[in-house]
């Protein structure tokens, strides 16, 4: 079965133990190997220096003391990092957990004591090389003069794995809000496409209903001329609207072909009152714009300011650069919008579909003309079309936010 590769995989049940269980030994391993590293260059050191004095040893015998007092604690790591993992410092029982570990760390000195005398005489006691080949004798001086040392080094090793067990839990944990994030954003950008597609698709039906009902009112009128050549220009219409409508942006040039062919077609219904004017600036032709984004303005302006008008009537479509704006007025002479009038399907779907596109940069404003007619403006950012949007937020033409 297939799956979506923008999701991460799920591990098999126990895989992170495993990984975690080996991540561990390796970790032991290469303790214990540095520690039988220093073992071994402390008993080469010791075996040249009695060479160099002139009393020369076997390497076995030099071992043999030397050996025990490093892998002793080579020994003892896995026991105190297990102690640890148990009994962290950091944890909600923290002051029980320092009295539990200096009472190990003693006990580890201490032991680290008798071990190293218990070899020191083993390995010596028959040699003639100890004054006093007794085991206390031996195990003594080394607890007076050692055991803080090796207390020391005991709390060096827990010290060590704490940081890395916390380490690791932090990175984890900033692992797992990276992904958290990264699925939120993922289902947000696939909700946002979701909204945008069904907005889309909206705009289809709505002009094909509109434009349907147009070509009835002149069949009604019993003119199958204009009805005829309506029904042509709106085939052409589809045939552009399905070659790019389902793109994800288009040039502002395109945009504006396709009013035009809308308003030829709305021109064969109203008739010769109806006059018609598109000014852009060449530069913000190359715009990049969602598909069938004006086409809702100018049927907007068509059936509510132009042909409600009985006499002469005007529509203006204006494109110009503002800053790091497009801005895009669609003027009528009609009589305006009325204060507090609900908003119809085609201005509603515009509105939502900048605000799926644009965020706070793009704005519909619908709003009626001081001397007369009504004007919607569009404003959104100035991105030519094949770049990539800037993410940073686009100041507005008078200086304020956008």
């Amino acid at each position: 079965m297939p799956t979506d590769p923008s999701v991460p995989a799920v591990p098999p049940p126990g895989a992170d133990e495993a990984g975690s269980a080996r991540s561990r030994w390796t970790a032991y391993a290469v303790v214990l190997g540095g520690w039988l590293l220093l073992a071994l260059l402390e008993t080469t050191k010791e075996w040249v220096g009695w060479r160099v004095r002139g009393a020369p040893r076997s390497w076995g015998l030099v071992a043999a003391v030397n050996l025990p007092f490093w892998l002793y604690w080579a020994a003892l790591t896995p026991v105190v990092v297990a102690l640890g993992r148990r009994f962290p410092l950091l944890g909600p029982r923290r002051w029980g957990a320092v009295a539990l570990h200096f009472a190990g760390s003693l006990v580890a000195a201490l032991g680290h004591a008798a071990v190293t005398a218990g070899f020191a005489v083993w390995a010596l006691g028959g040699t003639g090389q100890l004054r006093d080949p007794s085991f206390m004798a031996q195990f003594r001086p080394l607890a007076e003069g050692y055991v803080l040392l090796e207390m020391l080094v005991y709390w060096m090793i827990l010290g060590v794995a704490q940081a890395v067990v916390f380490h690791r839990g932090f990175v984890a944990a900033r692992v797992g809000e990276a992904r958290a994030e990264a699925r939120a954003a993922r289902s947000e950008a696939r909700a946002a496409e979701a909204r945008l597609q069904a907005l889309r698709m909206e705009v289809d039906p709505h002009f094909l209903f509109n434009a349907l009902n147009a070509v009835s009112s002149l069949v009604r009128r019993g003119d199958v001329r204009g009805a005829t050549d309506m029904l042509a220009r709106i085939g052409d219409l589809l045939r552009i609207t399905l070659r790019y409508g389902r793109e994800g942006s288009v040039s502002l040039r395109r945009e504006l072909e396709l009013v035009k062919e809308y308003l030829e077609i709305e021109s064969v219904r109203i008739g010769d009152r109806f006059a018609v004017e598109i000014e852009a600036d060449p530069e913000v032709l190359d715009a990049a714009v969602p598909p069938l984004l004006l086409q809702p303005l100018v049927e907007n302006a068509v059936r509510h300011g132009v042909a409600p008008v009985p006499g002469p009537a005007r529509l203006t479509v204006r494109a110009v650069r503002e800053g790091e704006r497009v801005r895009v007025d669609v003027l009528d002479s009609g009589p305006g919008p009325r204060p507090g009038a609900p908003t119809g399907t085609g201005l509603r779907n515009v509105s939502d579909r900048v605000a799926e596109e644009f965020g706070g940069r793009g704005a519909l404003e619908v709003a009626a003309e001081p001397g007369g007619g009504g004007r919607a403006t569009l404003t959104f950012p100035w991105v030519r079309l094949g770049a990539s949007p800037s993410p940073a937020p686009v100041p507005s033409p008078d200086g304020g936010r956008p």
